[in-house]
């Protein structure tokens, strides 16, 4: 992967299922992250079991106004993770579409 960019491993024993492994380009011993989808987060699915609010402490979110989405052709699984989002709050959704351009 590139500079700051992730390289995610199959799940380790022991690990809850919103954990992964996330080793960088360098050399460093790998760090445990949470995994969630945008609902997961806001707190309007529980697919983790908690919202991001009870398990990482985020504040409580009103009203979402927009989402920009730039993840190099996963598009279609960030709107499934923010399904519930995208129906309770109506965002704007800015995205990129490189495949639209390279093809004209």
């Amino acid at each position: 992967s590139s500079p700051g960019g992730v390289k995610l491993q199959q799940q380790q024993q022991g690990m809850k299922t919103e954990e992964a492994m996330q080793l960088y380009d360098w050399d460093s011993q790998p760090e445990r992250i949470t995994v969630l989808s945008l609902d997961e987060a806001l707190g309007l699915s529980h697919g983790s079991g908690m919202s991001g609010v009870e398990l990482l402490g985020l504040p409580q979110v009103d009203s979402v106004r927009l989402i920009k989405i730039d993840v190099e052709g996963m598009e279609k699984e960030v709107i499934a993770g923010a399904r519930m989002v995208v129906q309770t709050y109506k965002p704007i959704i800015w995205t990129e579409n490189v495949a639209y351009f390279s093809s004209q």
